[in-house]
């Protein structure tokens, strides 16, 4: 209990000077890649689908509604790419814990201990401190944390054809890790364990 009340004294002061470390206001705010032209004009609309919203509900939102929309499917597909990632290597290399913990991700789970997830609750905590400190500054575009535009092509059609692409992995991924998680509910094995084992799930008649 010592241990744990330490933790949470330790994140109410970091979540306390954390806005020192929030990048400051641009001096001329910029308008470019601001979703504020209505579903038909968001950037992300591509083939095949195009402008895909077969439940209606950003055809029904307002523009406010719409930037959420846009914020929560970069964060959700940011976190679904590094998860893919996370779950292959999970199963190869996992030194947490002395590497005591499974190699398959979803048996991982239960074995972390409760010190460990409140390690994991107080982080996501202060990152989504950081991130909404940073949507207050003047000129912030949904989803745009670290003014990536200053990165890429100083063109209107670059930074489209930026966020297009992230989007699109994004989209992917989330595609990508739902199927690695039922595959792994279904079968008791990871993707990696599946492929090794030649003849067994999804993975039986490759290589036949």
């Amino acid at each position: 209990m010592v241990g744990l009340r330490n933790l949470c004294l330790a994140a109410a002061v970091t979540m306390a000077s954390v806005s020192a470390f929030v990048p400051p206001a641009p001096s001329a705010p910029r308008t470019r890649g601001v979703v504020n032209m209505g579903l038909d004009g968001m950037i992300g609309s591509s083939a095949p689908f195009k402008n895909f919203d077969p439940l209606g509900f950003a055809a029904k939102a307002d523009q406010k509604t719409l930037n959420k929309y846009r914020e929560s499917e970069l964060k959700h597909g940011r976190v679904a790419m590094l998860a893919v990632l996370g779950w292959v290597v999970q199963e190869v290399w996992h030194p947490l814990y002395d590497g005591k913990l499974s190699s398959n991700p979803l048996k991982a789970l239960t074995e972390v201990p409760l010190i460990g997830w409140a390690q994991i609750f107080v982080a996501i905590n202060v990152i989504e401190y950081l991130q909404n400190k940073i949507k207050e500054l003047p000129g912030y575009r949904p989803g745009d944390y670290l003014g990536t535009w200053e990165w890429v092509e100083q063109s209107d059609e670059g930074w489209d054809n930026y966020q297009t692409k992230e989007l699109n992995n994004g989209r992917l991924a989330m595609v990508a890790i739902a199927g690695l998680i039922a595959q792994d509910l279904i079968t008791g094995q990871a993707a990696l364990e599946q492929i090794s084992a030649g003849n067994t799930g999804v993975f039986s008649g490759l290589g036949q």
